[in-house]
């Protein structure tokens, strides 16, 4: 669900982005006045229009950027390494993206250090369970209830256990 409204979200803004694009490449059939210099007030020099290859190669460029921060992200979800991913997809723009979303998920013990600070996995959140002294709602994960401190018997294992388990010692 969250991938179809990555995409829907990515080609909504590429659709966006490459209209008014499209509008700032149209030249005015008469400017209302010459532009100046910004730094002595003197005439600009008279220059050439936006060629469309350089219009184009800017979109190029552009898309890519987007696609190579989209990659990367996948590429962290999914337990990949994020930076040859991120250059596949400022190269290969939405082909790179389709390949690594067919991609399996890789092995988090390839980091050593574990994920890098910032790029970590969001947790999954779960429903609350009720302390069975009190009835205050904790975490499905918790070990003892915050509002009384009564033991709890945990319901599931948390991702911080998962994962030191996973660590190489």
């Amino acid at each position: 669900m969250s991938t179809q409204k990555s995409l829907a979200i990515l080609s909504l803004s590429l659709l966006l982005l490459t209209s008014s694009l499209a509008m700032l490449a149209q030249q005015p059939t008469e400017p209302p006045h010459r532009p100046r210099g910004g730094l002595f007030s003197e005439e600009a020099p008279a220059g050439q229009p936006l060629s469309l290859g350089w219009f184009f190669l800017g979109l190029y460029v552009l898309v890519g950027l987007i696609f190579a921060g989209a990659c990367a992200q996948q590429a962290v979800h999914k337990a990949l390494s994020p930076i040859p991913w991120f250059f596949a997809g400022l190269l290969l723009n939405a082909v790179a993206y389709l390949v690594l979303l067919t991609r399996p998920p890789g092995d988090a013990r390839q980091f050593p250090a574990g994920i890098p600070p910032g790029l970590h996995k969001v947790p999954e959140t779960y429903e609350h369970v009720p302390c069975p002294c009190c009835g205050a709602y904790s975490h499905p994960t918790a070990l003892r209830c915050p509002a009384c401190g009564a033991s709890m018997e945990p319901k599931l294992e948390s991702e911080a256990d998962r994962w030191r388990k996973q660590r190489p010692h």
